[in-house]
């Protein structure tokens, strides 16, 4: 039976900026930043998508951390892995270990985990959480 609203549905996708996405799809970066949770405190298989625009910013903050990536190397506009979205909670001082050094104040830490790279699929993204295309969802129940 189909999901009638996404906090019902099992997999549901997220746009994500590279080379944030780029992060998140190998699994070096295990925290997304989000200024708003999930509705109804959805849990589930979570699709990253690598939106089309960079975020110049990431490639600085993670060349920092010791992960340096060209922009010519991150995907752009294609649905890239799934993980497991195994935690949702506000940053602050009980914030656990792995928040850190990729979790920002002020926001929704969403944690990543059983990330599991994909065959990339080209695709439009979507604000907010969105429910894949057909031939992503395949993959992932089927992987």
């Amino acid at each position: 039976m189909p999901a009638t609203t996404l906090a019902d549905a099992p997999v549901l996708a997220l746009t994500v900026q590279p080379p944030w996405s780029h992060w998140l799809a190998t699994g070096i970066k295990n925290i997304e930043n989000r200024t708003w949770a999930p509705p109804g405190n959805w849990r589930g298989k979570l699709v990253i998508h690598a939106g089309k625009t960079l975020d110049r910013h990431g490639f600085w903050f993670a060349a920092r951390l010791g992960h340096r990536i060209g922009e010519d190397e991150v995907n752009r506009g294609e649905y890239l892995a799934v993980a497991d979205l195994a935690d949702v909670h506000r940053a602050g001082s009980d914030c656990p270990p792995a928040c850190t050094p990729w979790g920002m104040p002020g926001c929704f830490h969403w944690v990543l985990a059983h990330v599991r790279r994909l065959i990339t699929v080209e695709g439009h993204g979507r604000q907010k959480l969105f429910i894949p295309p057909t031939d992503v969802l395949e993959q992932v129940l089927t992987g």
